[in-house]
This record gives structure tokens, C-alpha cells and sequence, in this order.
């Protein structure tokens, strides 16, 4: 093989309107940060004390509001001033609570010798009635975790809610914290790419990673041109950066009731899956997919093994990744793979 035949397959060239309007941003400050310092095994037990009708209420506007975190450690309870606000887009018109976004004060987390930005996304439950579309989504941050190393880390929660005015009830559900883009940025020893100037490329392999992965959970609501829930990350002194998704709550794996794709796409239903593929070529796609048959019996564990969730939920979510499977386990060239995955089920 050429030497240019082997540079061609470690970059993905993209249309130039496909990704106009990116540069570069610092990954942050070194050292431990927030998120990290609350990561553990197993679930983190907060409780968040606020004024509830005011994210409730007021889940439209922007303004934080003041709060007292309690965060239960192996030595005890620790106690945080912050301030929190309603954030999100979809959620916020669906769900009778919104997804949060934390701040804590960053002096306070110096003297504890944390480094970064002190805001964390707190992804919550959608409606009282239960937590299982939370859940789902959670896991499927944790089964690209197992794809791409390149990829956000997430915290499982267990979160109690307490109004200070007395107003609302309370409650304690399932929700999880997302790594922020500049830690992720850092860990991964790179810089977050944003809007600014021309790009023509992504990282191939990562890329197809990417791709096959939105394939495999059935989500569709993203997009280079805006870069609509990706972030791209130039790692060390790789030519291209990576795409690494979020915001998973619209994919078939979740099926979350309010979930619908978009009328510009050929589906009726998130559940239906879209090749969304944005590449010139797909020279080198069978090895993607070999990479995910190899990661087929711990991508089936981390649903199989996640207790918090409903057995029944997980039956369906492993349905789900089976009918992936039975899609892929075939003997394909690689230019055939776009045609094969978007018939439908993937069969002819």
C-alpha cells in the first residue's frame, strides 16, 4: 500500500460547508478538577436543597438561583454553597423537571486543591412517575466509554431533592453528572475545537467509531454542520480531531416518550435507524466493524450487569443492541456497508 493510500486512512475528509466554522480552545487548567474529584464506583448520594418551584417554574429562563449541595463521601458528608439553573432544549418543553447545570465557587475548590471550571451538567429524571429513560441514556454514555476511550465520562447519582421554601414536594431519583469538555479535553492530553475558522477533516477511525455508534443506539438528533451535540477535540499533534458525541436521550435505545426524529429524515420513529454517514470514503469501515464485534459480549454487560435498572428495561435495550449485531455480523466489503445499513432492519 502507498504511502498516501496509508495517510488516507487515518483522516476522514468532509465536505467544507460540512464543518466550516471551527477552531481551537485551551483544554484547561492541569490537575484534578471538579468532576474527577466526585467520580467513585457504584452511585455518588447528593442532596440538593433549593427553592424547586424556581427550576420548575422558571425552567424557560437562565437565572441561577442559590443552593446547598451535601455530598455523601467515605469520610462523611461535605457540604457546598452553589448556585443552580434549569438548562437544556427538548426537556425543557417535555419534562415536568428540567436537566441542571451546577456552579460552585471555584476558590472553594482551589482550597481543596481541585483545578477547572467549577460548572457540571447534571442530567435528571423527566417526569415523577420514574427514572428509567435517565438511566438508559446514562448507560448509553457508558457503552461508547467501551467503543472509544475518547468519549465523556459520566457519574451515576443518587439525588434528593428538598425545597427550601416548603412549597413543593421533594423526592429522590436517579440522575447522573457529565464530564466538562475542557476536563475532557485535558484527560485526553488536547483542546477543544470551536467555531472559528475552516476544516475539512476528522480523525478517520474515530470518526467511523463515532458514525456506527449514533447506528447502533438509533440516534439521529446530531450534526456536523452546527456541531448539534458533538464536540470536537484535537488530541496531541494529530493532524484532525475527534467527534465525540453527547446528549443521548433522542435515540432509539433510550426511547424516551417524547423522543421523535427530525421531519427532514426518512424514519417514522427514533427506534428506526439512520446511517448518517458524512465521509467521502468508507475505505476501512470492516475494521470498524470488527472493533465493535469485539466489543460485542462487554457492550451486552454493561446493560446485563446494570441493577439500578429494570430487568425488563434491559431486556428491551439488549434487544435493541442484538438486532446492531445481526445487522453487522456479516461478511461485507466496505464501500457496501451504506447501502446494507440503510435498508430497512439493515436487511435487503
Amino acid at each position: 500500500m502507498s504511502a498516501l493510500k496509508n495517510f488516507s486512512r487515518s483522516l476522514i475528509i468532509l465536505s467544507m460547508a460540512a464543518l466550516a466554522g471551527f477552531g481551537c480552545s485551551s483544554g484547561g487548567d492541569e490537575g484534578p478538577g471538579l468532576f474527577s474529584g466526585l467520580q467513585e464506583e457504584g452511585v455518588l448520594e447528593m442532596t440538593l436543597e433549593t427553592g424547586l418551584s424556581g427550576l420548575v417554574d422558571g425552567k424557560e429562563g437562565k437565572e441561577r438561583q442559590p443552593a446547598r449541595l451535601l455530598i455523601e463521601r467515605d469520610g462523611g458528608p461535605v457540604a457546598y454553597d452553589i448556585e443552580v439553573r434549569a438548562r437544556g432544549n427538548m426537556r425543557r418543553n417535555f419534562c415536568s423537571f428540567p436537566p441542571l447545570k451546577l456552579y460552585f465557587d471555584e476558590e472553594a475548590l482551589r482550597s481543596e486543591g481541585l483545578s477547572g471550571s467549577g460548572e457540571l451538567k447534571l442530567v435528571t429524571h423527566c417526569q415523577d412517575e420514574g427514572d428509567p429513560w435517565v438511566l438508559k441514556e446514562y448507560l448509553a454514555y457508558r457503552l461508547f466509554n467501551e467503543i472509544s476511550n475518547r468519549s465523556f465520562q459520566v457519574q451515576l447519582v443518587h439525588i434528593r431533592y428538598k425545597d427550601s421554601d416548603g412549597s413543593l414536594p421533594g423526592g429522590r431519583h436517579y440522575a447522573f453528572l457529565i464530564e466538562p469538555k475542557q476536563a475532557l479535553a485535558a484527560r485526553l492530553g488536547g483542546s477543544i475545537v470551536e467555531p472559528a475558522e475552516a476544516l475539512e477533516a476528522l480523525q478517520a477511525e474515530e470518526y467511523r467509531r463515532f458514525v456506527l455508534f449514533q447506528y447502533m443506539i438509533g440516534n439521529t438528533d446530531w450534526g456536523l454542520e452546527q456541531g448539534h451535540n458533538i464536540e470536537l477535540v484535537q488530541v496531541g499533534s494529530e493532524s484532525f480531531p475527534t467527534p465525540v458525541p453527547y446528549d443521548f436521550d433522542n435515540a432509539g435505545l433510550v426511547d424516551a416518550d417524547y423522543a421523535l426524529p427530525h421531519p427532514s429524515l426518512p424514519i417514522d420513529d427514533v427506534s428506526d435507524r439512520l446511517f448518517q454517514w458524512r465521509g467521502k470514503s468508507l475505505e476501512g469501515f470492516g475494521e470498524t466493524v470488527a472493533h465493535f464485534l469485539s466489543k460485542k459480549s462487554r457492550l451486552r454487560a454493561v446493560v446485563e450487569t446494570f441493577e439500578w435498572l429494570d430487568a425488563s428495561e434491559r431486556d428491551k435495550m439488549l434487544r435493541y443492541l442484538d438486532e446492531f449485531f445481526q445487522i453487522i455480523e456479516r461478511d461485507i466489503q466496505d464501500n457496501d456497508w451504506a447501502g446494507i445499513l440503510n435498508q430497512p432492519n439493515g436487511w435487503s
